[in-house]
């Protein structure tokens, strides 16, 4: 055997024993961790990988051994070797004649309508000439190019907001409802008084706590696109199919990361954290102080704190969070100790956990509760349809992929997120002496 494909086949006994000790691990209806479903799905690519690299190993092993065949048909008569030698060999038949003649196509003619179908008919060219034969590859010659696994694709994000957010609950409605409890009051005195007032006699009228509840409707919302693709690259290119499919659910996932953190719930968009009445401020800095990232992480977890919640969680633009890095790693002290850092979640600055994403603006820190204050919802798995019944697609030979998934977002408490726009300035020249001999011949630099 080919060692490439008993390396392959070994490591895919060796995915799919990982994949197997997960589901065994929670045959007993437990929950698996985030890290686990990760696991998981990264095994599970990885295997797909492997397998469409084996499919493409299979095919181009008997595209040579029937070149090699073809060859040795070649060196004698193939009318002799014709089993029976009865009635007009395949070979003379027309295509309308091989057509009519099929089981397939009877089968098809047997159908209701609405169906497809297809019917073998043989090479488009005939066996007049060698040249027609024998295709001008290498393959002919029993050389098949080696081709390493998977496609170079572009760089892909890491999806870290939704790692915040954590795993969708899955549901089977089309609407979210829940009850919003709205901040309440004291009928005897205002809140955040009552608590101290002493408590009454007995027999005198208790306080009153006035609650109200609002009920709150999040819509499931449908996220898809589709792309073109030809009946050729779905049958030839194996490894080219499972990289469309890879693709199509990686442009889902980023779509839907978009719509949770800036959907604006207006049409058929998703209401995002950001736009969910959560709290905000401006922070003004110059920008060659690389603290006043750190110093508006701590104002919302600050702000979210006073409001009685506690945040688990900071976003950050990936190009501010770079220059966040580089002023720390300027002016790292024993605080920098303190403030930043690293566990199995990734990193954390200031006890929270770090997501960093180009979808939230630049100049922006979302700081929050995400592992309570909101939750993600999934009416279906994201899934690849495939299809030829569009416009012309069916006499162009091609095909729809179109990928979609079926998501919502509730944000439960909004006021347990806070967002801190910092607005940057360049720092101002210090005054000039008012001796002119003080100072005199230094040169002025702008302060770090």
């Amino acid at each position: 055997m080919n060692p490439v494909i008993e390396r392959l086949k070994a490591r895919r006994e060796e995915l799919q024993g990982s994949l197997d000790a997960i589901v065994t691990r929670h045959e007993d209806g437990s929950t698996p961790t985030e890290e686990e479903r990760a696991n998981f799905d990264e095994t599970r690519a990885a295997l797909e990988l492997v397998d469409a690299r084996l499919r493409d190993l299979a095919e181009n092993e008997r595209a040579r051994r029937e070149h090699v065949a073809r060859m040795a048909e070649l060196e004698g008569d193939p009318q002799e070797r014709r089993p029976g030698n009865q009635g007009p060999p395949a070979e003379d038949l027309s295509w309308g004649e091989r057509f009519i003649r099929s089981e397939a196509a009877a089968d098809y003619l047997t159908r209701k309508r609405g169906t497809s179908g297809a019917v073998e008919l043989g090479p488009l060219f005939g066996r007049e000439s060698p040249a027609q034969q024998i295709p001008i590859m290498s393959s002919a010659l029993g050389i098949v190019p080696m081709r390493l696994p998977g496609i170079v694709g572009p760089a892909e994000e890491d999806f870290s907001v939704l790692r915040l957010i954590g795993a969708p609950v899955p549901t089977t409605s089309n609407a979210i409802d829940y009850l919003e409890e709205t901040p309440y009051t004291s009928a005897t005195s205002p809140f955040g008084v009552s608590d101290l007032r002493p408590p009454v006699a007995e027999g005198e009228v208790k306080d009153e706590l006035q609650m109200t509840f609002a009920l709150r409707t999040q819509p499931v919302r449908t996220i898809a696109h589709w792309i073109p693709v030809t009946r050729q690259a779905l049958d030839d290119m194996p490894t080219l199919r499972a990289y469309v499919d890879g693709r199509l659910r990686y442009g889902i996932t980023r779509k839907v990361e978009a719509q949770f953190l800036n959907g604006t719930g207006v049409g058929q968009n998703i209401l995002g954290v950001r736009n969910a009445g959560i709290g905000t401020s401006n922070k003004a800095a110059y920008n060659d102080d690389p603290m006043a990232w750190v110093e508006a992480i701590i104002e919302g977890a600050n702000a979210v704190s006073v409001r009685e919640y506690d945040a688990t969680g900071v976003v950050l633009n990936k190009a501010d969070f770079g220059l966040l890095t580089i002023g720390l790693a300027h002016r790292w002290t024993s605080l920098g100790d303190r403030l930043v850092t690293a566990g199995p979640g990734g990193l954390s600055i200031y006890g929270l956990q770090v997501a960093t994403s180009n979808k939230l603006p630049a100049g922006k820190v979302l700081v929050g509760d995400f592992a309570s204050g909101v939750s993600a919802f999934d009416r279906q798995d994201t899934r690849v349809l495939i299809a030829d019944q569009h416009a012309d697609f069916f006499v162009k030979n091609q095909y729809v992929l179109l990928a979609e998934t079926r998501v919502a977002l509730a944000t439960f408490t909004p006021l347990a997120f806070h967002e801190v726009t910092i607005t940057l300035t360049d720092r101002p020249d210090p005054a000039p002496p008012a001796n002119g001999d003080a100072g005199a011949g230094t040169t002025r630099t702008r302060s770090r």
